[in-house]
C-alpha cells in the first residue's frame, strides 16, 4: 500500500515537472527600447575593463537592459524594477547593432529581487566647482558630496567632463547635465554632452566611465523564458501568453 502511494506521489511530481517545462517554454516576454548607450568602464582598483551597452525606454523607466562585455565574460541582465525580478542571459557575441539582442540565450528569470538603495543622510551637503577650458572646449564639473555640513567624510566624488560631440546626446530630462544645470545654474552650451565621468575614492582616481555613443532605437525585444528561480512566471504587461 505504501509503495503504491509513493509511486503515485512520484508520478504526480513528474507530471508537474513536465508541465512546468512546457509552461516555461510557452511563455515569452517583450520589452521596448528606444535608446542605446555604449560606454567603456575602467576600474583601476581591480584592473578591469568592461564595455557596457545600456538599453532603455525613455518613456518608461521601470525597466532597463544592460549587456556587459569583458575579456572572459559576456553577460546581459534585464532589470524589471516595477515587478521585482531580473532576467539573466548569455551574450556570446560581439555587439554591433540592436538586433543582436536576438542572439541572447540561456534565459533565466529570477523572482523576488529587491534593489536596496544606499542610505544617504538627509544632512548630506554637496559642493561643486566648474571651469570651461577654452583650449579643449570642455566644461569640467567637480562634485563632492559630504555626509554633513562638517565636510569631514566624503561619500561621493566625481569629475564630469562635457564636450561637443555629434556621437552622443544625453540632454534628456533625467540627465546629469540637466541636474547640474538646474541645481547649480551652470551655463552649459546646448551642444555640450557628457563624455566622461572620473570616479574618485580617497582623492585617487578609482575608475573612469567614457561614453562612446548614444543612439536612438526602435526595437521590441521578445524572448522566451527557459527557466525561473523560484519557478514562477510573473503576469505583467510584458508577458506574452
Amino acid at each position: 500500500m505504501r509503495l503504491i502511494i509513493r509511486m503515485k506521489s512520484l508520478l504526480t511530481l513528474l507530471f508537474c515537472l513536465l508541465l512546468s517545462g512546457v509552461f516555461a517554454q510557452d511563455h515569452k516576454m517583450n520589452y521596448y527600447f528606444n535608446k542605446v548607450t555604449v560606454s567603456n568602464f575602467i576600474n583601476y582598483e581591480y584592473d578591469t575593463k568592461v564595455k557596457y551597452i545600456h538599453f532603455i525606454n525613455e518613456k518608461d523607466t521601470t525597466y532597463s537592459l544592460v549587456v556587459a562585455l569583458q575579456e572572459n565574460s559576456k553577460t546581459a541582465t534585464l532589470y524589471d524594477f516595477e515587478n521585482k525580478f531580473l532576467v539573466n542571459f548569455n551574450a556570446n557575441f560581439n555587439y554591433e547593432k540592436v538586433e543582436d539582442l536576438n542572439k541572447l540565450n540561456h534565459v533565466i528569470l529570477r523572482n523576488n529581487v529587491f534593489w536596496g538603495r544606499k542610505k544617504r543622510s538627509k544632512k548630506f551637503v554637496e559642493d561643486r566647482e566648474y571651469e570651461k577650458d577654452s583650449v579643449t572646449n570642455q566644461t569640467i564639473v567637480h562634485v563632492t558630496q559630504y555626509k554633513n555640513s562638517k565636510r569631514k567624510k566624503i561619500i561621493n566624488e566625481h569629475y564630469y567632463i562635457f564636450e561637443k560631440n555629434d556621437k552622443i546626446n544625453n540632454n534628456g530630462k533625467n540627465s546629469i547635465k540637466n541636474y547640474l544645470s538646474n541645481k547649480y545654474k551652470i551655463n552649459f552650451s546646448e551642444d555640450d554632452n557628457l563624455k566622461k565621468i572620473i570616479h574618485l575614492k580617497g582623492a585617487k582616481n578609482a575608475g573612469e566611465t567614457e561614453i562612446v555613443t548614444i543612439d536612438a532605437a526602435d526595437f521590441n525585444f521578445t524572448f522566451k523564458i527557459d527557466d525561473a528561480i523560484p519557478y514562477h512566471i510573473p503576469k505583467t504587461t510584458h508577458t506574452i501568453k
